[in-house]
Order: C-alpha cells, then sequence, then structure tokens
C-alpha cells in the first residue's frame, strides 16, 4: 500500500511545486517594461513639476491617492521647497508581507507623536493599484513618492532599486538599507540628518524631533 501512494504523493508535490514556479514566473514577467501600452499609460506615475511646485505640495490630500514619480534630485528640490524644518521620509514595500504589516505600526507611532511623514515607494509601477488601496483603506491620502524605474531600474526586487536611490542621495553605507519601515530624515536644506531602520531609531528619531513623551 505504501508502495502505491508514495509514487503518487511525490507526483502531488511535483505538480504544485511546477504550479508555484509557474505563478512565480509570470509574476516575474508581470513588470511595468513588458506590460502593455494601456497598462503603462494607466499605471505611469505624474511628474512633478518642479518650476510650479508651492510649499504644501507634501500635505496636499486628494481621495484618489496620487503617484508622482522621483529621482534623488528631485526628492530634494520637494523638500527645500517645502521649507520645513525637517521632512521624515519612511520607506514602503508593498512586496514584503512583513513590512506591510510593520507599517500599520509605523503610521500609528507617527500620528500619535503627530509626526508628518512623506512615503517613499520603490515597488514596480504596474502594482499601484494595490499600494493605492491600502493607503485608501487607512484613509492617508497625500502624494506617494515612486522611485523613477527609468533611472533606478525595472528589476521585480524593489531592494536593488531602493538600494540605487540611497546611493544617489549620497548614503554611504547603502547597502545596510533594505526598504522595508525605513526612513530618511532629511533638513529644511534637504541635507540628510540621518537615516536607517524606523524601529531601530524610534527614540532618535523623537529627538531630533523634539518630541515628549
Amino acid at each position: 500500500m505504501k508502495k502505491i501512494f508514495l509514487p503518487l504523493i511525490i507526483l502531488l508535490i511535483s505538480v504544485i511545486s511546477f504550479q508555484s514556479c509557474q505563478t512565480i514566473g509570470n509574476l516575474l514577467n508581470s513588470r511595468y517594461k513588458t506590460a502593455s501600452k494601456k497598462d503603462k499609460k494607466e499605471n505611469t506615475p505624474l511628474e512633478i513639476n518642479l518650476a510650479s511646485l508651492d510649499k504644501d505640495f507634501l500635505n496636499k490630500e486628494d481621495t484618489n491617492v496620487l503617484f508622482y514619480r522621483i529621482n534623488a534630485d528631485i526628492l530634494k528640490e520637494v523638500i527645500r521647497k517645502s521649507e520645513n524644518k525637517y521632512t521624515l521620509c519612511v520607506s514602503f514595500n508593498l512586496m514584503c508581507n512583513f513590512a506591510v504589516m510593520k507599517f500599520d505600526s509605523t503610521m500609528q507611532f507617527l500620528k500619535e507623536n503627530n509626526i508628518n511623514f512623506v512615503v517613499l515607494e520603490p515597488t514596480d509601477w504596474l502594482y499601484q493599484k494595490y499600494t493605492r488601496y491600502f493607503f485608501k483603506q487607512r484613509k492617508y491620502y497625500k502624494p506617494l513618492l515612486t522611485l523613477d524605474l527609468s533611472k533606478y531600474g525595472y528589476d521585480y526586487d524593489s531592494r536593488r532599486r531602493w538600494r540605487r536611490f540611497i546611493k544617489d542621495l549620497g548614503i554611504e553605507n547603502y547597502k545596510d538599507f533594505y526598504v522595508n519601515s525605513e526612513f530618511i530624515l532629511f533638513d529644511k536644506d534637504a541635507n540628510i540628518v540621518f537615516a536607517g531602520d524606523f524601529y531601530d531609531n524610534k527614540d532618535k528619531l523623537k529627538e531630533y524631533l523634539d518630541i515628549k513623551n
């Protein structure tokens, strides 16, 4: 009896494994770069017009949750124009379930301490609708700043794109960044005050922002 069932079990495992690989393969091929013209048109982020940008851009809410394409230089210029003493940027990685779950506690901490923050989003543009849904569910309607794929790469792995962006910002230890729940704190001149893992640096962050418990 065991001799009969063992080959069937092996066959079943093989089929499941094959289907899983097919699914992963299809997912890897479902990138913005290889998408249809229709999908590209629907998922291409908006461009930021720096010439007409006002200082309240980062705080403007839109229930549609708008995506704007950025690179390191554009982000720094947006920060300079905001005239805020500090600008806190927090990463959000849709493609990591653990990071998505952690982000809720990140948002809770920031709101409890009345900290304004900007979301940096390195995910492939083809998956914007899922990111948009996540933030709509949490009633976060401010602009989402997504990395420029043409500059930082069309890799399925968001971490590679994020690290190229971090390096472009001038952060030397960019290889220590993994995109999940990380932050970058800028001063009003867009100089980086410090950056790293959000949960490892919460107390230090509160000190910089002069937040009292």
